[in-house]
């Protein structure tokens, strides 16, 4: 069973950190190697760290998945206007995928959304 539930920053900071630094790894790896790029993943690490205050209420979210007894995927929500948000740092791990995780952490944050007032855009 998969649960997705908001993310609390002091309770879930390091597992917060974990996602995010698997994601970024996971991305960088394949911008380097595809488009020659020299990106260092600890620097987005250690500024996403200082200012995880843009994704959390009231005008964004965090969401954790939670499989069994591990923390298996995490989506985020920014605000880039009143009316809009955007997702960012949308992840699950390798071993949670292909069970349909992305899927519900995706209804999720866009149901989040719309809940706080964010538009549905078509």
């Amino acid at each position: 069973m998969h649960i997705i539930s908001s993310a609390d920053e002091s309770k879930n900071k390091a597992e917060i950190k974990a996602l995010f630094e698997e994601y970024l790894d996971w991305v960088i790896e394949i911008v380097n190697q595809n488009y020659g790029g020299n990106f260092i993943a600890s620097e987005y690490l250690d500024q996403d760290m200082l200012t995880l205050k843009k994704f959390m209420p009231p005008s964004g979210r965090i969401l954790l998945s939670q499989s069994g007894n591990s923390i298996s995927g995490i989506v985020c929500l920014k605000q880039l206007t009143p009316q809009i948000g955007e997702i960012k740092r949308m992840y699950v791990r390798p071993q949670f995928r292909k069970m349909g995780i992305g899927h519900l952490l995706v209804e999720k944050v866009v149901e989040e959304s719309l809940s706080i007032g964010y538009q549905k855009l078509r």
